[in-house]
C-alpha cells in the first residue's frame, strides 16, 4: 500500500483539547473529526468509505464533499445538505458516502458582531483578531446577510478519477446578490500541511435554500459571528 492510500484510508480525529468537559461522553467539545486527508483528495481519491449517518455521529457543523465530487457539503445544525452542480441545496441523504469531510461539535464561544463591508480577505483578517492562539485549528459560524457571495460547484466525477485540480478546472460559478445565509468552516495551522486545506476554508448555505462553496463576499453591516 502506498502511503497515499494508506492516508486516504484513514479516518482521522484531530484537535482534542484537554481539559475541556464534554458536551456528551461520545462527543467530547473543540475535537474535531476529518475523513481522510486533503492530500489523498488533491491526488484523485474521490471515493470514501464513511456515510454522512457515521459522520453527524460526530458533529453538528462542517463541511466537505460526497463521493465522485458529487457535490458540495454543508453541515450546518446537524443537518446534511448538498449543493449540486446549479448550486441548488438539497438535504444530503444519510447513506451517501464521502471522501473527505470535516466535522465539529460546535461549541461557540461569545457571538461577535461585525462591521463590513469586508472583501474576502478583510474578512480572513477579521476573523484572525480574536484568537488567542493562532496556532491551533478553530471553527467559524458566520450567520447574516451578504451583498455578494461568489459560489462554486464541481461537476460529478467518473472513474478513473482525475487530480483535483483537473476537476476544478470544469467547476461551474454563480453569484448571488442581497442573500441571507449561514457561512460554516475552519483555518487549519501550517502544521497541518498534507491532512488539511491551510488557511480558511469555508461553505455558504442559502437560507432560501442555495448553497455552494464561497469564493469571494462582501459583506454588510447586519451579520454575527461565532468561532469556536
Amino acid at each position: 500500500m502506498s502511503e497515499l492510500e494508506f492516508l486516504g484510508a484513514l479516518q482521522v480525529e484531530l484537535l482534542r483539547h484537554r481539559d475541556m468537559e464534554p458536551a456528551h461522553p461520545a462527543h467530547p467539545r473543540h475535537q474535531a473529526f476529518q475523513s481522510s486527508t486533503v492530500e489523498a483528495l488533491l491526488d484523485g481519491a474521490f471515493d470514501g468509505d464513511l456515510t454522512l449517518d457515521e459522520l453527524l455521529e460526530h458533529g453538528d457543523l462542517g463541511l466537505g464533499t460526497l463521493n465522485g465530487l458529487d457535490g458540495e457539503l454543508v453541515v450546518v445544525d446537524g443537518q446534511a445538505w448538498k449543493a449540486d452542480l446549479a448550486c441548488d441545496l438539497v438535504p444530503a441523504p444519510a447513506s451517501a458516502r464521502t471522501p473527505y469531510a470535516v466535522v465539529v461539535p460546535f461549541s461557540p464561544g461569545a457571538r461577535l458582531a461585525l462591521e463590513g463591508p469586508l472583501d474576502e480577505a478583510g474578512l480572513e483578517a477579521w476573523l484572525a483578531k480574536p484568537l488567542t492562539e493562532p496556532g491551533r485549528p478553530v471553527a467559524v459560524r458566520i450567520d447574516g446577510r451578504f451583498t455578494r457571495v461568489q459560489v462554486r460547484s464541481v461537476p460529478r466525477q467518473t472513474r478513473p478519477y482525475p487530480p483535483l485540480a483537473e476537476a476544478i478546472a470544469h467547476q461551474h460559478i454563480r453569484e448571488l446578490t442581497d442573500v441571507a445565509g449561514t457561512m460554516v468552516g475552519f483555518c487549519f495551522p501550517d502544521a497541518l500541511d498534507g491532512i488539511e486545506l491551510l488557511g480558511w476554508h469555508l461553505h455558504f448555505a442559502r437560507i432560501a435554500p442555495k448553497a455552494a462553496t464561497c469564493w469571494a463576499a462582501r459583506w454588510p453591516k447586519a451579520w454575527s459571528t461565532s468561532i469556536a
